[in-house]
């Protein structure tokens, strides 16, 4: 690919061809529109490009669509993510549960434990992930797309409140729930699994 930059005035013997673009409402006004120019300029071509827009309209949405299939996946992973993590550190839990126990502590004081930090670690997640996630679109809005960062603060709020609620109730419904057995009897059963 190349240029070629001329003076004015060197191209204006030269054919030329101009594009004039128009924007009517309505079919009827643009085959009006259409009919006129062709009957007062034979040479003039009409194009409709209502038929293209359609068209791209059309294709941006399933590009749309695709895109919040995707973030409903990477949801529903981060969400299963969540749930075996939580499995895992069960039996840590349920450890630290045990000695606290034994040191005094009692169910309810467990679970205003667990509870808090279940709501602790998703705040900062919520926090975390939501700055991360609005420096991102706002760099590709604003560097990428060239186009003003106009954020729709709404679905924002629901987003964080659902990426703070998700976590909470997960940490907190699988946190330590209060061992059933006596302290004494479930740090015997902890030491005897660990030497066996």
């Amino acid at each position: 690919n190349f240029f070629v930059v001329f003076p004015t005035a060197a191209l204006e013997a030269a054919p030329q061809t101009r594009v004039l673009l128009a924007h009517l409402e309505g079919e009827a006004a643009r085959a009006a529109l259409q009919r006129d120019v062709v009957v007062a300029f034979p040479n003039v071509s009409a194009l409709d490009a209502t038929l293209l827009l359609r068209s791209l309209d059309a294709m941006f949405e399933q590009i749309g669509i695709a895109v919040r299939v995707l973030s409903l996946f990477t949801l529903a992973t981060g969400l299963a993510i969540l749930v075996a993590a939580s499995l895992a550190a069960r039996r840590e839990r349920a450890r630290e549960a045990s000695l606290l126990r034994v040191l005094g502590a009692s169910r309810s004081l467990l679970r205003r434990i667990a509870v808090a930090e279940a709501v602790a670690l998703a705040a900062l997640a919520a926090a975390g992930g939501g700055r991360a996630a609005l420096a991102a679109a706002a760099g590709v809005v604003h560097w990428v797309f060239e186009l003003p960062f106009d954020p729709p603060l709404g679905d924002l709020a629901g987003l964080a409140f659902a990426a703070f609620g998700a976590p909470a109730l997960v940490g907190g419904a699988a946190a330590v729930a209060a061992p059933a057995r006596p302290p004494r009897e479930a740090r015997r059963g902890g030491a005897g699994g660990s030497r066996g």
